[in-house]
């Protein structure tokens, strides 16, 4: 296999940043405008797993335009590296536009952190817990640098890994399909 795949590869990922960024954005901001409590917890786990499993359909989609750009039929292995060079594309492309919003927004980050100890704190615990939970939100604070580096190498690392099995998925499936149309 060539990399004739990567303009594929390139826009799929593009696409796929763009929308895993937008609903990312919508957690970000949505989280600071609910009234402090559990819900605001929920949220970004809502939202963070909604993200993973969209960003994960680019693996499918990629390797289904790739056999029909090439008229020919992937196989499993080639349908892993066109899936997992997409999403780590994804990884890189939502988080150089999470950088860029960072200018344009520049209290995102803190806003949702604030929002989150807020919730943490109108909350009915033992103190301690509660002093203890705050601590660790605010351990992982999104505007320090090395939480930043640690949270893009776990996206490219997960979305990395779903894109590669939904890409062996793909080449499993549309290889058939394909196969059947022109057999």
């Amino acid at each position: 296999m060539s990399d004739s795949y990567m303009p594929n590869a390139l826009r799929f990922a593009a696409i796929f940043a763009v929308i895993s960024f937008l609903l990312g954005l919508v957690m970000g901001y949505l989280v600071p405008a609910l009234e402090p409590s559990m819900t605001v917890m929920f949220i970004p786990s809502l939202f963070g797993g909604v993200i993973c499993l969209v960003a994960a359909i680019a693996g499918l989609l990629v390797v289904r335009s790739q056999i029909n750009t090439t008229q020919s039929p992937m196989t499993a292995g080639n349908g892993a590296v066109v899936g997992l060079v997409t999403g780590v594309m994804i990884a890189v492309f939502s988080g150089v536009l999470s950088l860029l919003w960072d200018v344009i927004d520049p209290n995102f980050s803190s806003n949702m952190l604030n929002a989150m100890v807020n919730a943490m704190e109108s909350m009915e615990m033992d103190q301690a817990a509660r002093d203890q939970a705050i601590d660790q939100i605010m351990a992982n604070d999104p505007t320090n640098i090395t939480t930043r580096l640690t949270s893009l190498a776990v996206s490219v690392l997960v979305t990395g890994i779903m894109n590669l099995i939904s890409g062996i998925i793909g080449a499993s499936i549309y290889s058939k399909k394909f196969s059947k149309e022109i057999g």
